[in-house]
């Protein structure tokens, strides 16, 4: 029921004169004993206000029964909010597909009325099961609570501080069950958004036009038999859809096996653009699926246990682990021979700098960098102080016991409260993989990637993958050096750094 906002029913009881315009439904202490209610003065005086958690009185009366609003109920996610508003806002979209199926449906009528019709009937009520917005606004008003909050202010029986009491019990409420009504909320506009995608008229206009050419072919001089070669064509074309379908269901078969740890949404994507596609899989079904007396293996049928055992030893297979030449590091000569780097080796490489820390230490790789292979390190960082840097990089072996950082090919590091980042004094860095390098020294480990031959050689976080640093195009030229060597570099006593792994890969994991 629309009801008319009375200006008079909310007056300021602190600025006599002046009507409540605001409603604070963010940011509020549970228990709190602040008005949540304010005027234009109750603004001003309040040196904390910030607009994000206020909600205009007029905005909740006038459209809180209609829309949804852009700051009601408290989230973790103000998105969610807006993308509900936007989807609310298309409230025509069930007529309009309506429209598109009997546009469709019509224009097969005159031929096959009967048929059509049954089909074009189910359709639409398929449509409408797959699709409803009003589904949106109704949750939304259930979940958020939103009439409750706007027949508590539009209630006439009830004066300013009984208004101001109940609202407040809404509020803490919704905030109380942000985490719930965050995750609803999301579930239901992912919902919506799929259901909305699955209506789909590029298979169904491709089958038309079969249908089409089929029906132009009719002719009622042809000899009996060409009339059942006609009607012939009609059944290779529905055997040939079935086929089309059994492939489908073959490949995701195969794509989504146990074994791959395919993921629910992609196996749903993957199927709905195999049926998009579905028309030209026909060039696939005249070639033999697979390899003659062979089977693919049905996963399906193998414990969690099993797999997982099978994963490890292929992975084990990959990674080629350089057991002919093993890594080691030695010290450079650099410093006038002083022993500053401490090199233990026993299951992992550990390198430290010694007591004597005022000098820094540098050491390299026993090895000298194949420029065929594509290798892996990865380093475990362990520190005991608050801040230092360290330096991983190459170098090459003519200039190993000069200086490690003459070729350019050196990342500076900074350590800093359980986590490494870029060094601020590093210039050879760039950002190629996230918004900022870090790596959590108690969860993570840095994996520096070289690759010669493809001018590559980056840092990324071990296991999350999700930021990376490369070295600047410019000095890319010089992995063209020949003999080059892995290059560290430290002088804290306190930091310890572990090779923990090396191998060869084919491609390095994105």
């Amino acid at each position: 029921m629309d009801v008319k906002f009375n200006e008079q029913m909310l007056k300021c009881p602190k600025h006599l004169g002046f009507k409540i315009e605001f409603i604070q439904v963010n940011n509020l202490p549970i228990n709190s004993e602040k008005d949540i209610l304010y005027c234009c003065c109750c603004q001003d005086e309040d040196e904390n206000y910030q607009q994000k958690n206020f909600i205009l009185i007029h905005k909740l009366v006038d459209e809180g029964n209609q829309k949804i609003l852009s700051k009601w109920p408290p989230l973790n996610n103000d998105k969610i909010l807006q993308s509900l508003i936007n989807e609310s806002k298309d409230q025509d979209i069930q007529q309009s597909l309506i429209e598109q199926i009997n546009c469709f449906f019509d224009k097969l009528i005159q031929d096959f009325h009967y048929q059509i019709d049954q089909c074009k009937k189910r359709m639409i009520n398929h449509s409408l099961k797959q699709y409803k917005d009003s589904q949106i606004l109704e949750k939304y008003q259930e979940i958020s609570k939103i009439l409750d909050l706007r027949n508590t202010i539009l209630d006439d029986k009830t004066d300013v501080k009984q208004k101001q009491t109940r609202c407040k019990q809404i509020i803490n409420q919704m905030i109380e069950a942000k985490d719930s009504n965050t995750q609803f909320l999301s579930k239901i506009l992912n919902q919506h958004i799929d259901a909305k995608n699955q209506i789909n008229f590029d298979f169904p206009n491709i089958l038309k036009k079969s249908i089409l050419n089929l029906v132009d072919q009719i002719n009622f001089f042809c000899q009996q038999d060409q009339k059942i070669s006609k009607n012939d064509q009609f059944s290779d074309t529905m055997i040939q859809i079935e086929q089309q379908n059994n492939l489908i269901n073959q490949l995701m078969n195969l794509i989504c096996t146990k074994s791959n740890f395919c993921s629910d949404k992609f196996t749903q994507k993957f199927k709905f653009i195999l049926n998009q596609i579905n028309p030209l899989l026909d060039q696939l079904n005249n070639i033999e699926f697979f390899q003659p007396n062979k089977k693919p293996i049905d996963f399906q049928l193998l414990r969690d246990y099993d797999l997982e055992i099978i994963r490890n030893q292929v992975f084990d297979l990959e990674k080629k682990q350089l057991s002919q030449q093993p890594i080691t590091f030695n010290q450079t000569r650099f410093n006038n021979d002083k022993q500053i780097i401490s090199i233990t080796k026993n299951l992992n490489i550990s390198i430290k700098a010694t007591t004597d820390s005022n000098y820094p230490g540098q050491c390299v790789s026993n090895i000298i960098l194949d420029k065929e292979q594509k290798y892996i390190f990865r380093f475990k960082i362990l520190c005991d102080v608050d801040r230092t840097y360290f330096d991983i990089g190459m170098v090459r072996d003519t200039e190993k016991d000069r200086d490690g950082f003459i070729d350019c090919l050196t990342y500076s590091l900074l350590y800093s409260d359980k986590q490494v980042s870029k060094s601020p004094f590093s210039s050879l860095t760039k950002q190629v993989k996230g918004k900022n390098f870090i790596v959590k020294t108690d969860s993570q480990q840095l994996e520096v990637r070289v690759s010669l031959t493809d001018k590559l050689f980056e840092i990324v976080n071990y296991p999350n993958y999700d930021c990376k640093i490369q070295i600047d195009d410019y000095y890319k030229k010089n992995l063209n050096y020949h003999n080059l060597r892995l290059f560290i570099q430290t002088k804290s006593k306190s930091l310890e750094i572990i090779l923990v792994d090396v191998f060869n890969v084919d491609s390095f994991q994105e």
